[in-house]
């Protein structure tokens, strides 16, 4: 019997580790739940609040089944940190209080995030005004700007987080300022307005962006 080569016994041990060390990513619990997934976002519309429930519920199954690994699931399922941690956050809160989905269903995803972030006793004192409807005509600003003082305060994020989020807010200001179509615009006030914010805008940029150079040669 001969000696087997170098590439034989490499192919053997990566067969043994596969078997008693086998990717989270592989097995059938989370390729059920990344099914799941994928099927239930192409059919909710991820700016409802039952939508969002339903997402965020998979999410915080697989985050179980996935262990260290569900950050790679999330890349596999293609969307970022911060969004799953909003949509399992909602789900969470409708654990905690079963008729959360009745109370605010009217008031949209975005607000439920926030709604998340607010205390028991808040959340109850404020259902009976967002079962009427008073906060769904609110903009998100608005509710933001009104249940700020009852919001309670997370712990720092990191760098990277912080990071993460920039991008994330300036793709989407660059899509909805490229959305807009000035053709037309002959008020010489509102030029002129929109033309210092831009300059503002580029000053910051600028200096942003030479804050990011200096550190990366730094």
């Amino acid at each position: 019997m001969g000696i087997p080569s170098g590439r034989t016994a490499d192919g053997r041990v990566r067969r043994q580790l596969a078997k008693t060390h086998p990717n989270p990513l592989e097995t059938a619990a989370l390729r059920r739940l990344t099914r799941r997934f994928l099927t239930a976002r192409a059919q909710l519309l991820e700016d409802s609040v039952l939508g969002v429930v339903r997402l965020g519920r998979i999410l915080e199954e697989g985050r179980r089944a996935a262990g260290r690994s569900y950050l790679d699931w999330l890349r596999q399922l293609g969307i970022s940190k911060t969004t799953a941690l909003h949509w399992r956050a909602a789900y969470r809160l409708t654990r905690r209080r079963p008729g959360v989905l009745r109370e605010w269903r009217n008031a949209g995803a975005t607000k439920l995030y926030r709604v998340a972030r607010l205390s028991r006793t808040t959340v109850s004192r404020l259902a009976t005004k967002a079962e009427r409807g008073g906060f769904a005509g609110m903009s998100k600003q608005q509710f933001i700007a009104f249940t700020a003082p009852h919001v309670r305060v997370m712990r720092k994020s990191s760098p990277g987080r912080r990071g993460h989020g920039a991008i994330m807010k300036l793709d989407s200001f660059i899509s909805q300022v490229g959305a807009f179509d000035f053709t037309g615009l002959d008020d010489d006030l509102l030029r002129v307005k929109l033309l210092q914010r831009l300059r503002r805008l580029e000053a910051l940029a600028k200096k942003t962006a030479k804050t990011l150079k200096r550190r990366r040669t730094g």
